[in-house]
């Protein structure tokens, strides 16, 4: 009986480490995946790293990134940054507020470091979005 199992295995294709993520991910989403982002929602103003979260969260921050990475295809600094980006993009496009006041509004203490920021991780310079958006409305 054990020989027919072991054959039974053989002769079937082994996943590869993405379609063994993709089947995961199928699967209904992952409760501490949903109380990150949960958090996240409230709390994205107050700290930008992995390890913040997870520590709300009471996993480890490598735990976490794994977790994030099977339910969204991106790390948690991955989701965490998307979620800062998205926030000032909304800013910047639906408010008249200056760029040094949505720095402050996203948790940033140097509004310098924001401008860096927003651009490593958009590839403009969120002076620049912004006139893109004062462009269109024109």
């Amino acid at each position: 009986m054990l020989k027919n199992k072991t054959k039974k295995n053989l002769h079937r294709p082994a996943l590869s480490k993405n379609e063994k993520n993709e089947k995961i991910s199928k699967k209904k989403a992952n409760p501490i995946f949903k109380k990150f982002k949960k958090i996240l929602e409230s709390d994205y103003t107050e700290d930008r790293t992995v390890v913040y979260y997870a520590d709300l969260i009471n996993i480890h921050p490598y735990c976490l990134n794994k977790i994030s990475k099977i339910s969204s295809g991106q790390t948690a600094s991955e989701v965490i940054q998307n979620k800062i980006i998205s926030e000032a993009k909304a800013l910047i496009l639906n408010t008249d507020k200056t760029l040094k006041d949505i720095a402050y509004k996203l948790g940033f203490d140097d509004p310098a470091y924001f401008s860096r920021y927003f651009k490593k991780h958009t590839g403009i310079a969120p002076s620049n979005f912004q006139k893109q958006r004062i462009g269109t409305h024109l």
